[in-house]
């Protein structure tokens, strides 16, 4: 995808060593440190909007706002699912951050549709299916989204490279090891490789504690 339709796009992941973000039951990723989370929070004021997949929203219970930070000056929170099968009870939806757009179809339950549109947060933008180019040119002209962090899944994560959507990744390797085939990596279970290789070079490391805080930028440090 052309860079210059869509926003900048930074990718934030806390990994195991073993290169997992979850268990195989995909429970919510809480190994990092207090330090990770501060980290966290410092690449979420970088961007204009947060972007995350239904259920990594749902199963871990997120947010995606900033402390301290007054819904009117946070970043809008992004939220993308293809069935719309969102509870409108999940935390995000009751937490006072930025305003919530929701990226979804026409398959979004009728009651689920009335819910959300009631809410005075949400703005919901319905297509017959969920093209990752049309949201991202869409984030761009219509809500001047510049820079925009994505915070997972791994399956949208796998999307977005696939389209060759992704400038930067941030990731935080922590001392665990999960093992498992069944346990999600950065792109999901083990399975078909992607369309193409990205190449990416670390412009940072820098290791805290027990935890190693990395930044790639895409292309080679040559190119």
């Amino acid at each position: 995808m052309n860079p210059t339709h869509r926003p900048y796009v930074i990718a934030n992941f806390a990994i195991t060593a073993d290169g997992k973000i979850s268990t195989r039951n995909q429970t919510p990723a809480q190994f990092g440190s207090p330090a990770d989370k501060k980290r966290l929070i410092q690449i979420r004021k970088r961007g204009d909007a947060i972007m995350a997949g239904r259920k990594t929203v749902e199963k871990d219970t997120m947010s995606l706002t900033i402390p301290g930070c007054s819904p009117a000056t946070s970043p809008l929170r992004i939220l993308i699912s293809k069935s719309g099968n969102f509870s409108p009870n999940a935390k995000v939806f009751h937490s006072s951050g930025g305003k919530i757009v929701i990226f979804s179809t026409s398959a979004m339950p009728p009651q689920t549709q009335e819910a959300l549109q009631n809410h005075p947060d949400v703005t919901l933008e319905l297509t017959p299916t969920v093209e990752l180019p049309h949201v991202l040119r869409t984030l761009k002209r219509r809500y001047s989204v510049r820079k925009l962090i994505c915070e997972g899944g791994a399956e949208f994560f796998r999307s977005l490279l696939e389209i060759q959507a992704v400038d930067e990744l941030c990731l935080t390797v922590t001392p665990h090891l999960f093992g498992g085939t069944e346990a999600p990596t950065l792109t999901g279970l083990p399975g078909a490789f992607l369309q193409s290789v990205q190449a990416f070079h670390v412009t940072q490391c820098r290791v805290v504690g027990s935890e190693c805080f990395l930044t790639y930028r895409l292309g080679s440090k040559n190119g």
